[in-house]
């Protein structure tokens, strides 16, 4: 019999397990393994999710709902649908099922286990969970809940079914790291700023190395993903906040400004992706490191153009134009320093982006 979950309405800045000490457990077929033992479980999922995993499931579910948003008053009505009898919450999906179902558990007591069908998102190894309106996010960090997960499930069969750049995403999700770089080298040298501090970065650059040069040598002879791909791009997200820059001065700027795109344009789009498009406008704004980020990129076959994103150039003006006013929003815990707030890109500076963002 699984523990009851550890959570909470607040607090999991302090209280949630960190990304390093997740419980994730690793196989080929790994689900028909695992569910074989579960207790009577209800299922938190996608249609296409839902499609891809049924075979591998051995005894159905007492019940199961779809969930394509965060909105607190969807999850609210999801959580009222369990089954009497449930003993565990089972999240089959990506990022936003996986939050769906975190919701779920917290408010239904009843331990949780996920079982992530791509590895692009941070929503496997964080604990702690947004709280949604629509496409924007409401108040702060310290006022979002949490709920620690059992363990997660990677099962290398079920990922692979996914297009392969829905899980390279997950690179791009750590790879967009440079905008903070940029960011405090361009505010450094026009002495807004202390000098870029090597120690500070350091964890960082190493890390982006070690995706750049290490990730091309998992991949199978037509340049597909394989099970090695799989583990080391989930293995990298998990690292990443051990890695992650602690300086007002490297903000991180390139994941506000795609909560901007979302929320002005009230839709979402592949998160890695867009993160790592952030990252190469503040680079590109900031002229610093942006060619050697494109290259890092392309290297670990991270869609991040408008082109492969279906991000149009009205979506991408409408956020620009929105930054000064996003990121300086006190009340939602976004008072941030960035070029994008100081130096916005409009008029002839945005049909410069635009250019380059297309050639």
């Amino acid at each position: 019999m699984l523990d009851l979950p550890r959570g909470g309405w607040s607090g999991g800045q302090s209280d949630a397990t960190p990304a390093s000490k997740y419980d994730i457990r690793y196989g080929e077929n790994l689900l028909k393994e695992e569910s074989s033992v579960w207790p009577p479980y209800f299922v938190v999922t996608s249609p296409s999710s839902l499609e891809s995993t049924r075979h591998a499931l051995s005894s159905p579910p007492i019940g199961f709902k779809f969930i394509n948003t965060l909105d607190w008053t969807q999850l609210e009505t999801l959580s009222s649908s369990v089954p009497n009898g449930t003993k565990l919450i089972v999240a089959i999906g990506g990022g936003i099922v996986l939050d769906a179902a975190k919701y779920v558990a917290l408010k239904t007591s009843i331990p949780l286990i996920l079982v992530p069908t791509i590895v692009s998102t941070g929503a496997i190894i964080h604990s702690v969970f947004a709280k949604w309106k629509g496409f924007s996010t409401v108040g702060t960090v310290e006022d979002w809940p949490w709920l620690d997960a059992h363990h997660v499930v990677i099962d290398y069969s079920v990922i692979r079914k996914a297009p392969s750049h829905l899980n390279t995403a997950g690179l791009g999700d750590i790879l967009c790291s440079q905008a903070g770089i940029s960011e405090w080298e361009y505010s450094s040298k026009r002495n807004l700023s202390p000098p870029v501090d090597p120690s500070k970065t350091l964890s960082v650059r190493n890390q982006r190395n070690e995706i750049v040069g290490f990730f091309p040598n998992t991949l199978g002879a037509n340049g597909n993903l394989t099970s090695k791909s799989i583990k080391f791009i989930m293995e990298s997200i998990q690292k990443r906040d051990s890695n992650s820059i602690q300086s007002p001065y490297a903000p991180g700027s390139d994941h506000v400004f795609w909560q901007c795109v979302e929320s002005t344009n009230n839709r979402g789009w592949v998160h890695g992706g867009g993160v790592a498009l952030a990252s190469v406008i503040i680079a590109w704004h900031c002229e610093e490191g942006v060619e050697q980020l494109i290259s890092d990129l392309d290297t670990c076959q991270v869609f991040w153009r408008p082109t492969q994103l279906g991000i149009s150039e009205n979506h991408l003006l409408l956020a620009l134009k929105s930054a000064p006013q996003f990121f300086n929003d006190k009340n939602n815990g976004r008072e941030l320093k960035s070029i994008l707030r100081d130096s916005p890109i409009i008029g002839s500076r945005f049909k410069k982006l635009w250019s380059f963002l297309n050639s």
